[in-house]
């Protein structure tokens, strides 16, 4: 019985870290203008009758919190600095992919391509370290971007976190799992910064797009777009 009761309460200190550790450091939304519950999320942009307005819209515009109770993990709603007001997107229970992904999205329109996105993967058993995850998720994003980008083993909130930096991408309406979009023109210059995580035994990637000005170099850029994530991933934390 002594020893339930230890383990039990160090459990319950690793949560309360945990929580601790994303404490959000980043303003919250300022408007949620409205709340989309998806049935499905088309990549040619035919979204629109996949759309019904969420029966929580009022509660999630007035808490700025998402509660996804079937994973035990909520989303605090993030302010993207490019956008004035925010439109949720929330996919749960996609097998498009042969796994379960569950997506939270935010755009600047209604039927706008998401410029942020949370996705929460439940992975096959096999999948059973961050060792594992990473390397598939390295060979995934290899093929999705139709190149080689570069990845950073970095430290987070969440532990171990893979990182990908892509100057020049776009959003589309499957971001962030879809193939890449890179853009061209330098008068309209974006960047997208992605982390990948590997907690509670499902795999979760945060994903951005930002818009950059003409004059930023490049190493700005990606200094700016890891600033702008360290607020966004903190959004997500654990339901105890």
């Amino acid at each position: 019985m002594t020893s339930q009761l230890i383990k039990s309460f160090f459990f319950m200190i690793s949560l309360n870290w945990a929580y601790a550790q994303a404490e959000p450091s980043f303003p919250l939304v300022s408007n949620i203008a409205a709340v989309w519950n998806l049935s499905a999320q088309p990549c040619n942009g035919d979204i629109g009758s996949m759309m019904d307005r969420s029966p929580d819209q009022a509660k999630i515009q007035k808490e700025k919190v998402l509660s996804f109770p079937s994973t035990g993990f909520n989303i605090r709603v993030f302010q993207h600095p490019d956008i004035t007001n925010s439109y949720l997107k929330i996919f749960l229970s996609d097998r498009s992919r042969g796994v379960v992904d569950n997506y939270f999205l935010i755009s600047s329109e209604d039927l706008s391509p998401p410029v942020a996105a949370i996705v929460l993967t439940e992975l096959p058993s096999q999948f059973d370290n961050s060792d594992k995850v990473f390397s598939a998720v390295e060979t995934l994003e290899g093929r999705l971007s139709g190149d080689a980008p570069k990845f950073e083993k970095i430290k987070g909130p969440y532990g171990d976190a893979l990182q990908m930096i892509t100057l020049n991408r776009l959003s589309s309406q499957c971001f962030p799992t879809a193939k890449f979009l890179i853009g061209s023109d330098p008068e309209d210059r974006t960047i997208g910064i992605s982390r990948f995580v590997f907690t509670q035994g499902r795999l979760v990637e945060f994903s951005l797009i930002l818009r950059l000005k003409r004059e930023i170099n490049d190493e700005s850029a990606r200094v700016y777009a890891s600033h702008i994530m360290d607020g966004f991933w903190k959004s997500f934390f654990l339901k105890y």
